[in-house]
């Protein structure tokens, strides 16, 4: 998605459970840094990305690591991210696991939610919205776009 959407520098922050296998892993050491709140976190990311046109942290190899991290922890992270000017598009890979407060939705400008046209899928994405309009996010829903990733099987 990185790669199809833009041609514009991009960070792909890594925060999946089970991610670890599919890049470098080095979101574990970035985690430390922001609970740390160092205000260098530009330079320290820049010695863990693999350049090219997507700069990527990988997702820890520790699914739990990704749980120390609350809302203000990516607010803070967030703002610092986009006063370092470096990139165009900043793409935050989360699951659930990650996801330790569904208003950390609410601190990103739009939302891809990944889809497979298979009923068990929209009956996920169906409770996700539920549990937006329950925790009273509704309004991320305007920021929210499906992306099918996958063919419907036969």
């Amino acid at each position: 998605l990185c790669r199809e959407k833009t041609t514009d520098k991009t960070l792909y922050v890594g925060l999946e459970e089970y991610g670890e296998n599919l890049a470098n892993g080095n979101m574990k050491h970035i985690i430390y840094y922001i609970k740390q709140r160092k205000d260098a976190i530009g330079e320290l990311i820049a010695e863990y990305v693999e350049g090219g046109t997507v700069e990527e942290l990988g997702s820890p190899p520790l699914y739990f690591d990704l749980q120390e991290l609350n809302y203000e922890d990516y607010r803070w992270f967030i703002e610092k991210l986009k006063g370092l000017k470096r990139y165009g598009y900043i793409v935050f890979d989360m699951s659930n696991s990650a996801l330790t407060d569904y208003h950390i939705l609410s601190l990103f400008d739009k939302v891809y939610v990944p889809m497979i046209p298979e009923d068990a899928s929209y009956k996920k994405v169906e409770i996700f919205y539920r549990i937006l309009s329950k925790v009273n996010l509704s309004q991320i829903r305007e920021r929210i776009e499906e992306i099918y990733v996958f063919e419907k099987r036969e």
